[in-house]
């Protein structure tokens, strides 16, 4: 999927792109934001990524996305705190209800 998804944005030069799961269009936001230049934003959903350990390759990938975006939109005030103790900026994240 990551590669027609690079095809369509180079080809469109979308302003932004909007990863609603970071499990899912996470990754491949990072590649056009490192490969094209396309800043990226993804929704924050704490049953998606803490399902995995800390220390887990699963938790490392999205702390990689997470990294990476312009911006992060936690979907609750308790997903917002969970990215934040998981060592994601506060400045970073952001509520939306």
């Amino acid at each position: 999927m990551t590669p027609v998804l690079l095809a369509i944005a180079a080809r469109e030069r979308p302003e932004g792109v909007i990863a609603m799961r970071v499990t899912r269009e996470g990754i491949p936001a990072v590649a056009m934001k490192g490969l094209l230049g396309i800043p990226f934003i993804v929704f924050a959903h704490a049953l998606e990524f803490l399902r995995f350990a800390p220390h887990s390759l699963g938790w490392r990938s999205c702390r990689r996305v997470y990294e990476c975006a312009s911006a992060v939109v936690a979907i609750s005030t308790s997903s917002r705190s969970a990215l934040v103790q998981r060592g994601i900026p506060a400045r970073k994240s952001h509520v939306m209800h």
